[in-house]
């Protein structure tokens, strides 16, 4: 069925040092008795001074070192251990007088959140910190012997290393995942960004002043920025781990087989989007529309497995977390700390009920919380999800907050699973290419997709993709019942914000897009003839597949308000 609602959207809508003045030139100072005497610096001398400083630190072995190299330089060498973390030091250290962890989780439990956090002290060791940054304090307040108890996981995203965080927390150790936290009140942050910032340094322990914990259960993190990317200090900071660390307990989390953990990774966008636009030892980066195959994957991870092997040696233990009896394992194997087979497979977070919310096209999560005075909304009077179908440039920001504000899960232009960041259409593009069922899998949860389509404005050839125009077969084969959305304008309005919207209309000229080839669409008849024909064509396909219930507006109508409120309720 289609329902039309009229014409015309209303649019919703360096400083100078304060002790040097900018016009002096550099100069040198000679004291005389209680006169301090200035003489401007000759050229020569400050080229002098320059190559001085240049040859000096050349002399001493000083070396530019790319985050791509593993290797530690020279004043890393530590394996006499005198850079090695001393948790025992830390621990006797720190302040336990106001520690209250059982009043702090009873105040978390009944809803207090970060006022309580913030008003309560647990001393640095005596929390673990879980992959999305929530602080949690231990139950178990008594100083345990520490003595080589410090375990470091070397495995790879994506081979189960929340799980042996988990085993540990429930242990009663202090465990970071993935996040850290040096005290209680601070900002979580990523691990491997703080041990990145500490390898470049190159002074002390990588690990040190990243935060108190006795298991470092995942040391990687993802990088959300225009392009997923990771950092996986396992992989880049080795060999500084292996010589700084001499005391701790390495283990490698793996599963049952490199095949799985390569679709595993494959099967979540993020994760693969992530390791596909990584530079690391052993994995090519690609560009933005390049995807590692799985056999690019396996290769990856057999050579990270055989390089830790090779390095660690007995002072390895390894763990496949898809084995039916790891918990007897790993109590067996970590029998000194004490932790019982049944931990295995807890979590260091209570089980919640996932948190929906809107992503715009910036990659702003906004989540959408409900409660006794603000409760959810009604079910939408259409069926979702809601897919819109028209093309960039009709008002889909001003679907995207319609919906939003109305308390919908939305997207626009952004996806996100629970966490991190991605293009829409790439994931979508990725799916198809995959032969993945149903096309929008793992790119998010939403009621409403506002804006699906991508530019891929990091190719060489800029172009756009466009799903509502080449995979309209594929959204009704996924979703046979969803409400498609129309936004339509004037021809001529759409081209002129085409053509001054950055470099909007060279995606599509570049473009090889059905009824617009590349190379065709320079001319504003082109455009006009290829935005008239694909709303025709939306229109044409609601008639043949009935199922979809297609709303269909002017983004000039000035009561389009009442209209979409008359729609979807």
């Amino acid at each position: 069925m289609a329902l039309k609602l009229s014409p015309r959207l209303r649019i919703l809508s360096p400083r100078s040092s304060p002790f040097s003045s900018p016009r002096s030139s550099p100069r040198s100072t000679r004291s005389l008795g209680n006169k301090t005497v200035y003489s401007k610096l000759k050229p020569i001398t400050i080229i002098s001074i320059v190559f001085s400083l240049l040859f000096h630190n050349f002399r001493n072995g000083y070396r530019s070192i790319s985050t791509s190299i593993d290797e530690a330089p020279s004043n890393y060498n530590t394996d006499n251990g005198q850079n090695d973390l001393n948790i025992e030091k830390d621990y006797a250290s720190a302040d336990f007088t106001d520690y209250t962890p059982r009043d702090v989780l009873s105040k978390l439990k009944k809803g207090h959140s970060r006022l309580d956090i913030q008003d309560t002290y647990v001393a640095p060791g005596k929390f673990s910190t879980a992959t999305n940054g929530e602080r949690i304090p231990l139950m178990n307040v008594t100083k345990p012997s520490l003595k080589r108890k410090h375990v470091v996981n070397l495995g790879l995203l994506g081979t189960g290393s929340s799980l042996l965080a988990g085993y540990f927390f429930c242990g009663g150790f202090s465990v970071s995942h993935s996040q850290c936290a040096t005290r209680w009140n601070d900002k979580p942050f990523n691990c491997g960004e703080c041990i990145q910032k500490n390898f470049d340094k190159r002074s002390g322990n990588i690990l040190g002043k990243c935060g108190v914990y006795q298991i470092h259960a995942q040391l990687g993190f993802i990088k959300s920025n225009f392009n997923n990317t990771m950092y996986l200090p396992q992989v880049v900071n080795l060999l500084p781990l292996r010589k700084q660390n001499p005391n701790a307990n390495f283990v490698l989390t793996t599963r049952e087989s490199p095949q799985m953990w390569a679709r595993a990774v494959m099967d979540n966008y993020l994760l693969y989007d992530a390791y596909s636009h990584a530079e690391m030892r052993g994995l090519t980066k690609l560009t933005s529309n390049e995807y590692n195959t799985e056999q690019d994957l396996i290769d990856f991870y057999e050579h990270h497995a055989k390089r830790v092997k090779r390095l660690f040696g007995d002072r390895l233990t390894i763990i496949n977390t898809d084995s039916p009896t790891i918990g007897e394992f790993v109590e067996e194997n970590f029998e000194r700390f004490g932790v019982k087979a049944s931990c295995w497979g807890g979590r260091m977070q209570d089980e919640v009920p996932e948190t929906k919310f809107s992503i715009s096209s910036g990659g702003i999560h906004v989540p959408l919380l409900f409660d006794e005075e603000n409760p959810p909304p009604p079910k939408l009077k259409l069926p979702t999800p809601v897919i819109s179908v028209g093309f960039p440039k009709t008002a889909t920001t001003s679907m995207f907050s319609f919906f939003h504000c109305g308390g919908y899960s939305s997207s626009h232009y952004r996806c996100s699973q629970e966490k991190g960041r991605f293009r829409c259409g790439d994931c979508i593009q990725n799916n198809i290419q995959m032969g993945r069922k149903p096309i929008f899998k793992n790119c998010g949860n939403f009621d409403v997709w506002a804006e699906i389509n991508v530019s891929k404005k990091f190719d060489p050839i800029k172009t756009i993709f466009l799903p509502q125009v080449e995979h309209l077969n594929l959204i009704h084969r996924d979703y046979p019942n969803a409400t498609l959305f129309l936004t339509h304008r004037d021809p001529d309005d759409w081209i002129k914000s085409v053509m001054n919207w950055h470099e909007l209309h060279t995606y599509f000229i570049n473009s090889n897009i059905t009824s617009l080839p590349a190379g065709v669409g320079k001319s504003k008849e082109e455009l006009r003839a290829f935005f008239v024909g694909h709303n025709e064509r939306i229109r044409q396909f609601a008639r043949n597949y009935p199922s979809h219930a297609l709303v269909e507006v002017d983004i000039g109508d000035k009561n389009i308000g009442k209209l979409l409120e008359h729609a979807f309720g």
